[in-house]
């Protein structure tokens, strides 16, 4: 009786202890579909495409050197807090004749996006996935685990990941079209750095290539979770990589309520390995 009472105390334990962990330490990430967002200038029109997560995605029809607040669309959203910020598109475009945009935050410097790649023969093409927001840096390189062939040869480097530092409060990015023909479905702004969090990543995705911009220690996703397992972004993060609170809780309605004290130390050690893997490991998996 007295090792069932200590394996009881210990699932409850464990179980209110992520599910405060995860409640505080849940970074700030939110999802927008691209069909909700602001539209002018009649350079951006919402149509349907096969693959995407909402039922209207945009795409461009006119090209643009620079980004247009007044022709293109436009993000906002409201950071919690002073710091670094990664936003992610979920894209697809036909060919490597199809993969940029142009973008500026709060109407400052444009930007061009260049998506993966600059080849015809690589599976980025035709498949929808997501990318961070880039820039263009020249400059003379030669790491070939941080920059690929492309970029070493061209002194130009196309992936310079455009990590945006905020200030708390409300943002507005505005795209327009450099090139026609790509599809935008939902963009991701997280305060989780690109090493910490790919919203492509799924436990079983393997749907990697190597990037002509990027060296071997950074391979790109060519397709997302929900392009090879039908689980959205959005899903896998609050479901899987930090789940909501009263997921958390509810698990212990199914806690044994018998004598079985293995079973509850048991299930001791799968909470606690849970909350290992939540707190630890929360990139690729």
């Amino acid at each position: 009786m007295k090792r069932f009472i200590i394996a009881t105390l210990i699932v409850s334990i464990l179980i209110a202890s992520m599910s405060l962990s995860i409640a505080a330490d849940k970074p700030y990430t939110e999802f927008f579909p691209a069909k909700d967002l602001k539209i002018s200038g009649g350079a951006i029109s919402q149509v349907e495409a096969e693959g995407a997560i909402h039922d209207k995605v945009l795409t461009p029809t006119v090209r643009l050197e620079e980004a247009d607040k007044t022709k293109g669309f436009a993000l906002t959203f409201t950071v919690p807090a002073d710091g670094k910020y990664v936003v992610w598109g979920r894209i697809f475009y036909p060919t490597y004749q199809n993969n940029s945009m142009v973008y500026s935050v709060d109407g400052g410097k444009s930007f061009i996006w260049d998506f993966p790649d600059e080849d015809p023969e690589v599976p980025c093409n035709a498949n929808w996935h997501y990318f961070f927001l880039t820039d263009r840096v020249k400059g003379e390189y030669s790491d070939t685990k941080k920059y690929g062939p492309w970029t070493i040869e061209n002194g130009d480097f196309r992936h310079y990941p455009n990590v945006l530092e905020l200030k708390k409060g409300e943002h507005t990015i505005y795209f327009s079209g450099r090139e026609q023909g790509w599809y935008v479905d939902e963009f991701v702004v997280t305060s989780l750095g690109i090493d910490e969090y790919d919203p492509n990543a799924c436990e079983g995705n393997d749907k990697i290539f190597d990037c002509k911009f990027c060296g071997t220690e950074h391979e790109h996703y060519y397709q997302d979770s929900y392009a090879t397992k039908k689980i959205t972004a959005e899903e896998y993060y609050n479901t899987v990589l930090y789940p909501e609170k009263e997921e958390i809780e509810n698990k212990e309605d199914t806690a044994p309520t018998t004598g079985d004290v293995s079973g509850l130390i048991a299930l001791a050690a799968l909470v606690s390995a849970a909350g290992a893997a939540l707190m630890f490991n929360k990139k690729r998996v």
